[in-house]
């Protein structure tokens, strides 16, 4: 057997030898080199990318936080103790986040329980070269080592131009969804007044859009954006089952990706989406084009239109302000959120709740900002506007759509 052969198989050999004396359920991550060596600095760098957004995205789906970062002759490689009960869940997200990541071909994430099982879902890993599955082409030979290494080089070197916007946006999506509480929206522990989502799904979502987003990025004008959005509204549907999950937020949020390689962010918003309001007229049969003409509110269209107020002066001025007073993000973006329902005209609250509804709504938001989020009082009242909102079947989902865009524009560091 040639050394480097031997060095791979010791070094895989004491690595379960590890992974084995941890005796809990886990998460490995490395990346799919074929050939030999496994590591060299473009391999390095484009395994620390994805390893630290892989540990973000962790953290925000499944709370998880702890891993171990090791390096062999098999290469670089994360282990991450895994104690969430539903592994099969976890392996079906984690093939998703491959699937449609910008480096996905590279990427090996597994799950194993505690007894060293590999979770499967009858998944295959396609080809380098092909879009045959990988074991067939290994077993039958289709491709020379210098072929698929070849391939792999050229992979590893579009992985290093790729822009990032795309994933701040998509884990934005989800860090809206995780927090918790909120009123009437879907959270990491219930569904609320959507009894047809829950998190999960919309996790599942967020992760079809990416690709899209990073084809938003290179849009010029709102056509564009929205001939890229009703692909990006295919790629939902197909990955939800049919179920809206983030339709408005894609338009809002394509938007504001395209918007930021200008100087002036707002302005440019503004001149991509002039005169976007006019659309609204009794001929187009839509929730939104129902509210303008009953009520006089332009909802996403406003507010694209105007160059995003809610988030960009809004959203801005309240993270500035409860980021002094509130550690945890949970509690930061709670205290946004509120900000914003107060201010916002709710075209989805509107068309659950009509008038009367939306205007309690905002009331009682703004006696919770008059109190002082970070007060014992605000709090209480808080968790009352989530039962008010709870028991008369109310979402706030366009004051939610604005806070994953406050956090997405945060998060580019925008603000």
């Amino acid at each position: 057997m040639p050394d480097f052969k031997m060095k791979l198989l010791q070094a895989r050999e004491a690595r379960w030898a590890f992974f084995s004396a941890q005796k809990q359920s886990f998460i490995t991550f490395n990346l799919n080199i074929p050939g030999y060596p496994k590591t060299s600095p473009q391999i390095k760098t484009i395994f620390e990318r994805v390893a630290a957004e892989l540990g973000i995205f962790l953290e925000l789906v499944f709370e998880l936080k702890n891993y171990h970062r090791g390096q062999d002759e098999a290469g670089l490689y994360l282990y991450i103790p895994c104690p969430y009960p539903d592994l099969k869940l976890v392996k079906n997200i984690l093939d998703e986040f491959e699937r449609t990541h910008p480096s996905g071909r590279l990427l090996d994430i597994d799950v194993y329980n505690h007894q060293l099982d590999r979770i499967t879902n009858n998944r295959f890993k396609k080809c380098f070269l092909c879009e045959r599955q990988a074991q067939i082409c290994i077993r039958n030979k289709n491709h020379t080592l210098s072929e698929v290494r070849a391939t792999c080089e050229k992979q590893l070197a579009s992985c290093l131009n790729q822009d990032l916007l795309a994933q701040k946006a998509y884990l934005a999506l989800i860090k809206e969804a995780s927090v918790d509480p909120k009123p009437g929206l879907v959270t990491r522990k219930s569904h609320h007044c959507h009894p047809d989502m829950d998190f999960f799904l919309l996790v599942k979502s967020a992760l079809a859009l990416r690709p899209g987003f990073a084809q938003m990025a290179k849009a010029e004008n709102l056509a564009q954006i929205r001939e890229v959005g009703l692909q990006m509204e295919q790629a939902m549907y197909q990955a939800t089952n049919g179920i809206n999950t983030h339709k408005g937020l894609i338009f809002l949020m394509g938007i504001a990706v395209c918007a930021v390689k200008y100087p002036d962010v707002s302005q440019a918003i503004k001149n991509i989406c002039k005169n976007i309001t006019q659309e609204l007229q009794p001929n187009l049969k839509t929730h939104g084009a129902q509210i303008y003409q009953k009520y006089g509110f332009a909802g996403a269209r406003g507010e694209a239109e105007n160059g995003m107020p809610l988030v960009l002066q809004t959203g801005f001025k309240a993270l500035t302000k409860y980021q002094k007073h509130l550690k945890n993000d949970d509690d930061v973006y709670t205290a946004v959120l509120t900000e914003i329902i107060a201010r916002n005209n709710d075209t989805n609250l509107l068309y659950r709740g009509g008038l009367e509804k939306l205007k309690t709504v905002q009331k009682m938001a703004l006696n919770i900002i008059n109190q002082g989020f970070w007060s014992k009082a605000a709090r209480l009242k808080y968790q009352e506007l989530c039962t008010y909102c709870q028991k008369h079947n109310l979402s706030c989902g366009g004051a939610a759509d604005m806070l994953a865009l406050t956090i997405f524009f945060d998060k580019i560091n925008l603000h």
